[in-house]
């Protein structure tokens, strides 16, 4: 996928992973950031890496990106403080994916992210393993 400098560089899935479900429209806000956000001032190719693995017995997803960076002060703001409208955005996409993941599956899941300046940031779902069966068909 190409994206003016923006590159998404590569879909890593473990595929025993892929019989589970992810509820919809989880990844998709967080790379959409990773996009608008991450590739930002991107003065060459900006790589953004989508990967899923066994994270302890529970499935993580990395959005990643190789942008500026943000502060932890930054992190903390867009996961806990009131949404603030500007031109670079609320943070409420993440909150609400963080939000939803939580309501369904409990507080031990749901996005984190971890970022160093001028090295790019990772936001990360965490989800449990969990099978559609024909009963919730």
């Amino acid at each position: 996928m190409e994206c003016g400098t923006c590159k998404l560089d590569q879909i890593e899935a473990d595929p025993a992973l892929l019989k589970y479900l992810c509820p919809k429209l989880s990844i998709q806000p967080l790379l959409e950031n990773a996009i608008y956000h991450g590739m930002e001032g991107m003065y060459e190719d900006g790589e953004i890496t989508i990967r899923i693995y066994d994270k302890d017995g529970d499935i993580g997803i990395d959005v990643a990106d190789n942008g500026p960076g943000m502060t932890q002060e930054t992190i903390d703001h867009i996961m806990h403080n009131k949404v603030i409208s500007s031109k670079r955005g609320s943070g409420i996409g993440v909150r609400n994916v963080n939000e939803r993941i939580q309501l369904i599956y409990g507080e031990d899941y749901g996005v984190t992210i971890t970022s160093e300046l001028d090295e790019g940031t990772t936001a990360t779902i965490t989800i449990p393993k969990m099978e559609e069966t024909d009963d919730a068909r």
